[in-house]
């Protein structure tokens, strides 16, 4: 024959004294241990206990929860941190190497790169490029809004002001080189001019500049 729990209403082996479940006793007590002992309820308690038990078991979730978020807060904000720094370190240093690089080239004159001697908007480029790695060491990433982005427009401007140098110098061979026999060489000299890979570096470089201010702290 089973005992039935009266608390959690677990059928228990004839005989036990302690409910296996919730571990009260099944001997029925006294009218007096009834009122001394609150851990012993009657039938029409239970559903109240079980609902105060599933909210309480709500509640330690949403507490646990809530404190674990808060303790990942820290993290969080340190790996960002990090991605940001790192971000700016490369960006400063590939724009750096990207000034000495070559950006165009010409005939007879070569490979030029943007700093040319202390002559080009590179030098101003290269400036910036100092000064987005100091101010990532420094951890001042919003500082790096302005340098990224000057550089971009320094960038901008000279590779715009090439192009128009470029069409005007084919434009005046057009009419100055009519019927000249030389004219084919200049053609093919005007055609060889090429952009190179240094623009790459360039423009990489000050992207992640900009992309390193622009993460959320």
């Amino acid at each position: 024959m089973k005992i039935k729990c009266p608390l959690c209403d677990f059928e228990n082996e004839e005989g036990s004294k302690f409910c296996h479940k919730c571990n009260i006793p099944l001997v029925k007590p006294e009218a007096s241990d009834i009122k001394e002992n609150p851990h012993i309820k009657s039938k029409k308690e239970n559903p109240e206990a079980k609902f105060d038990y599933i909210i309480n078991k709500i509640d330690d979730a949403a507490t646990k929860f809530h404190e674990s978020h808060k303790s990942s807060e820290p993290y969080e904000k340190g790996n960002k941190n990090g991605t940001k720094q790192l971000l700016g370190l490369i960006g400063s240093v590939v724009l750096f190497v990207g000034v000495f690089a070559p950006i165009v080239s010409i005939p007879i004159m070569g490979n030029m790169n943007y700093f040319q001697n202390g002559k080009g908007d590179g030098t101003i480029v290269l400036v910036l490029a100092v000064i987005s790695l100091i101010l990532v060491l420094l951890k001042k990433f919003k500082g790096l809004w302005l340098t990224g982005l000057g550089s971009m427009a320094i960038m901008a401007f000279t590779f715009i002001n090439f192009q128009m140098t470029l069409a005007n110098t084919r434009a005046q061979m057009e009419t100055e080189l009519v019927g000249n026999p030389f004219r084919g060489i200049a053609d093919m000299a005007m055609q060889s001019v090429q952009i190179q890979w240094g623009w790459a570096l360039l423009i990489v470089g000050a992207v992640l500049v900009i992309a390193s201010a622009a993460i959320k702290e």
